[in-house]
């Protein structure tokens, strides 16, 4: 017999997991009676064993510092263990968020960190006014550090189309102190470019290029195994304008090396929870306004790649889950089965006090006028042919929810259709029906393969879903109608999930798979979570193709590559790409870290013209 087992997530125990404390099952152990979005340090001991999760730091690599309404800012989020230096593996999600000169946030990112790496993007559209911004990047065990733990970086926005925030000043003397100077533009720029102790250097085939030529760019590793680690790199346009400096990883390490190591906090104070496992889901269950301990909590993400959890709820009525699966469907339904009437409250956690990350009004030179104009220009030309330069999305490792296991399939278009799903179990599907339990209350039933498995007989009912959500109340869906309804899959294994057992799965699959849109139960709640930042295949531009429809197409990127994603684990590393139509100095940036926590920083330049 083959048996699916689901975990309940407070069967978990005090571990060490790679190394690291658990640290939600401290609240189980020590009976914490109110898992809020924070824990509180009880004491002494409870302190020793938080301080043992070393803190987190964030670096991050962007591609550029001032940007243009109509352009991407592209990021690389690199998440430290902040005693070490080295890629720590103790949260699986980090935020970036984007604030505005008033210190509010515009908007947050969600990143699924894998190794402690995650990237991503955004568009800089024309409802963000002209101004210098804050990106920050972060964790929420990197909340209990302050504002002074993440990472921020100043932005400058500059929206030609509405300069209400943008001052005009009338010459260059009248400038308002800038943060950075770029040096002014050679001819021929050195073709290789060493790190400090010279780990990696980056070698161009030639220094000077011409417009859509193609490139090749060298990496070398001179130290072995001491330079393999993990990098990001950039190919962009010199900046015309005065602005931010990128910050490098070498810069970061020097300006981090002050931030805690490990847990600044006391016996008393609040602790934000580590997302060690996933993104964390968290709530509470209420009866007229009173705790429901030991509740049933199921949680559901629907969609053809579903996510099901079963919790149960602690003695204040809270529960929690993570979410370790990818899931592209941004809706959560969270139900708690029974016979009373339960509110369901859906929490989430406590956001940065970003207020003090204020920045002074941006100041735009009369002589910057032509190079904003033509930029911009560039720039509607650029999105204007968008379509034939996309970004593409690779498709998720799908995740069997079946386990291994094959489910008979019934393909509802060829048999004659019913109105109703109970209509449609009773003519087509003998093996799958409705029936009672003692006390009147009724159940889908699975009948047990005794031909295929020596098992003893049970009177468990199936688990139930439609489109990935949870039916607990099969009433509900007695008359759904069934012509909405593309297959049905049966499993006839029994399984337990959250301490109960079910005698086979029903899996109703809908023509839209929709249904979650409309679903509604008693004691449910339906909310929505923000997606997790998508790990995006590039574009790559090519010239020089017989034929090829780019040809005819303008190309006036000042970003010519950017790589997110390099392992260097060996002597060398080839790139390669085509410059645009764009002419001026470029510049190579690499940035990243060594498996040993060195931060590494490259750069060169090259011309086009």
């Amino acid at each position: 017999m083959w048996c699916l087992i689901f975990g309940k997530n407070n069967e978990i125990g005090l571990k060490r997991i790679k190394q690291h404390i658990t640290l939600l099952s401290i609240l189980l152990i020590a009976g914490c009676g109110a898992l809020q979005s924070q824990y509180k340090i009880k004491d002494g001991s409870d302190l020793l064993t938080l301080q043992q999760v070393p803190m987190e730091k964030a670096y991050l690599h962007l591609s550029t510092a001032t940007i243009f309404s109509g352009e991407y800012l592209y990021y690389k989020f690199y998440n430290l263990n902040a005693a070490t230096g080295r890629l720590s593996g103790i949260s699986r999600v980090a935020y970036v968020s984007l604030i505005d000169p008033e210190g509010k946030e515009v908007f947050t990112q969600k990143l699924r960190l894998n190794k402690g790496m995650a990237y991503g993007d955004f568009f800089v559209n024309t409802d963000l006014l002209s101004g210098e911004y804050t990106l920050v990047g972060y964790t929420r065990w990197m909340q209990n550090g302050g504002i002074d733990q993440t990472f921020h970086q100043t932005v400058k926005i500059i929206n030609p189309y509405n300069t209400k925030r943008a001052g005009i000043l009338p010459d260059a003397s009248d400038s308002l102190k800038t943060r950075v100077s770029f040096t002014l533009a050679r001819e021929n720029w050195p073709p290789f470019a060493p790190t400090e102790g010279g780990l990696i250097e980056m070698a161009m085939d030639t220094a000077v290029y011409g417009p859509r030529s193609p490139f090749n760019l060298q990496l070398r590793n001179f130290k072995g195994r001491l330079g393999h680690g993990s990098y990001s790199l950039t190919i962009k346009k010199v900046e015309e304008l005065e602005g931010p400096a990128v910050m490098s990883a070498l810069q970061y390490a020097v300006a981090s090396a002050g931030l805690v190591p490990k847990l600044p906090k006391r016996v008393g104070d609040s602790v934000a929870l580590p997302e060690q496992r996933g993104e964390l889901i968290y709530g509470q269950v209420l009866q007229q306004g009173q705790p429901v301990s030991g509740q049933e909590v199921f949680l559901s993400v629907p969609g053809q790649q579903y996510v099901l959890k079963a919790l149960d709820t602690d003695d204040a009525g809270n529960f929690y889950g993570y979410l370790r699966e990818s899931y592209s469907n941004g809706q959560l339904i969270i139900q708690a089965p029974s016979n009373e009437s339960l509110e369901i409250v859906y929490k989430s956690a406590p956001k940065l006090d970003f207020s003090d990350l204020t920045n002074e009004q941006i100041a735009l030179k009369a002589g910057d006028r032509e190079a904003i104009v033509a930029r911009s220009v560039q720039n509607q030309l650029e999105n204007a042919f968008f379509s034939v330069k996309p970004d593409s999305v690779p498709a998720p490792e799908l995740e069997d929810p079946f386990l291994g296991a094959l489910p008979e399939i019934t393909n509802l278009d060829e048999y004659t259709r019913f109105r109703t799903l109970e209509e449609t179990l009773v003519e087509i599907l003998n093996l799958v029906g409705y029936r009672k339990t003692p006390t009147g209350r009724s159940y889908i039933r699975v009948a047990q393969d005794f031909e295929t498995f020596d098992e003893e007989f049970n009177t468990d009912p199936a688990l139930v879903l439609i489109d990935g959500v949870y039916i607990p109340d099969v009433d509900l869906i007695r008359n759904f109608d069934a012509r909405l309804i593309k297959r049905i899959k049966v499993l006839r294994d029994p399984l337990v999930l959250g301490g109960l057992p079910y005698q086979g799965v029903v899996y109703f699959e809908t023509f839209e798979g929709d249904f979650a849109e409309n679903y509604q139960a008693p004691n449910a709640l339906n909310t929505t979570l923000d997606l997790p930042q998508p790990q995006k295949l590039y574009f790559r531009q090519q010239h020089g193709v017989e034929g090829s429809e780019y040809e005819s197409v303008p190309d006036f990127r000042n970003i010519l590559l950017w790589e997110p994603e390099l392992t260097i684990d060996g002597p060398e590393l080839f790139l390669k790409g085509f410059t645009s139509d764009l002419t001026g100095t470029f510049e190579v940036v690499l940035e990243g870290f060594t498996t040993y926590g060195k931060p590494i920083s490259v750069r060169t330049r090259f011309m086009v013209k």
